[in-house]
């Protein structure tokens, strides 16, 4: 069931080229009131070429699978929408629930390539957060990149908290679950990035050398699910995969 939009970004929104591209509402997506961890994910470009993004879909529903991760999805404001937020004062926010990017526990990038990187810089300023790691409050998100173009994750490190090296199928159930958990019993953004930086596979900015998470190879063993979020405007890649 699609949520009403906030006041002020109804307003905004009639006013801007492709209002579907921060509308939400879609059929398929994943609406969750109650969860322990609330996720944001994005690719950082346009919700046309976003949506078109396959490790985005698989990492929203593995996400939504567990019962405690609300995972939400955001992409990157056009120059129009852009302008109109700042003039309004107005945060950048995710497509389900129409929340403010600060309001969430963890924001993660598939990131696949590198001219992206001033987009996802936006996202960042515009939903609230600030933009240097190293400056972030204990009630900010933690921010973690992970995808193509972070094979080399040193110049990441002054935005983000953490970098996912590898294949993320197959670890993010787990390692997410146990943020959940831990978050249910109290624990705090301190915490949680410590949890996460743990994992040999993730680089930050104490962390000389990452061990690569290894292709995962459990796709055959899983079922096929089909309910994705469909999006709500024409897309780049308008076809279906297998």
């Amino acid at each position: 069931m699609a949520l009403a939009l906030p006041p002020a970004l109804d307003r905004i929104l009639r006013a801007v080229e492709k209002p579907g591209r921060y509308a939400g509402g879609e059929f398929g997506a994943t609406i969750k009131a109650e969860a322990a961890l609330r996720v944001v994910l994005s690719y950082p470009d346009l919700y046309e070429i976003g949506m078109s993004n396959a490790a985005v879909r698989i990492l929203y529903h593995e996400l939504n699978r567990l019962s405690d991760v609300a995972c939400e999805r955001v992409f990157a404001p056009a120059r129009d929408f852009e302008a109109a937020l700042r003039a309004a004062g107005e945060p950048l926010r995710s497509l389900e629930t129409h929340r403010a990017l600060s309001q969430f526990d963890v924001i993660g990038f598939s990131f696949g390539y590198e001219l992206t990187l001033t987009n996802l810089l936006c996202i960042l300023e515009t939903g609230g957060v600030t933009l240097e790691a190293g400056e972030r409050g204990p009630r900010e998100p933690i921010v973690i990149v992970g995808g193509p173009a972070a094979t080399n994750p040193a110049p990441l490190g002054v935005f983000a908290d953490a970098v996912f090296m590898g294949e993320a199928e197959g670890w993010i159930s787990e390692v997410f679950a146990d943020l959940a958990d831990m978050k249910r019993r109290g624990a705090g953004r301190g915490e949680l990035l410590q949890r996460l930086q743990s994992e040999p596979a993730v680089w930050h900015r104490g962390r000389a050398q990452p061990v690569r998470r290894a292709f995962w190879r459990g796709f055959a063993a899983c079922e096929a699910h089909t309910m994705l979020p469909v999006p709500s405007i024409r897309v780049v890649q308008d076809h279906g995969t297998v």
